[in-house]
């Protein structure tokens, strides 16, 4: 693509992926084992919480 149009890498990165969505698709498998397969079982997560009571904080986490 960067051939055809120079830039606007923010409007082709959408058509990359479907591209690589259709050919998962096609293909029968998840994007993921296309790009190589699973790395891990798991990735850290970051959760934002409004200020509140500590208990209240902790419900909403659980």
């Amino acid at each position: 693509m960067d051939a055809a149009v120079e830039g606007h890498s923010y409007a082709k990165s959408g058509v990359d992926m479907a591209c690589w969505d259709i050919l998962g698709k096609s293909a029968g498998m998840p994007v993921y084992m296309l790009l190589g397969g699973k790395l891990c079982d798991g990735a850290p997560l970051y959760r934002c919480v409004m200020e509140q009571e500590h208990d209240r904080v902790r419900a909403e986490i659980e």
